[in-house]
């Protein structure tokens, strides 16, 4: 459990989980793996299904981008 940590809204969050999700979002767009519009329907996915880390790994990648995930809150049906 040293590898997690409690944020803001006491929730688990896991760091290690974080880290290598954001490796893998960037290799992948790098190497043209996915775009960026693939990760914002995952984005989405993931908010949904409540998983922080890739959603953070995925927010952080893309906006190195000038992509906002925000954008797709409006297209979320449990956020509105």
């Amino acid at each position: 459990m040293e590898n997690r940590t409690k944020n803001e809204n006491d929730m688990s969050f896991n760091n290690e989980r974080y880290a290598l999700l954001k490796t893998k979002v960037k290799l992948d767009i790098d190497l043209k793996v996915r775009v960026p519009y693939d990760f914002m329907i995952l984005y989405e996915r993931s908010v949904v299904n409540e998983d922080y880390e890739y959603c953070k790994a995925i927010t952080e990648v893309l906006a190195l981008f000038g992509y906002n995930t925000a954008d797709t809150h409006k297209h979320i049906k449990s956020l509105n």
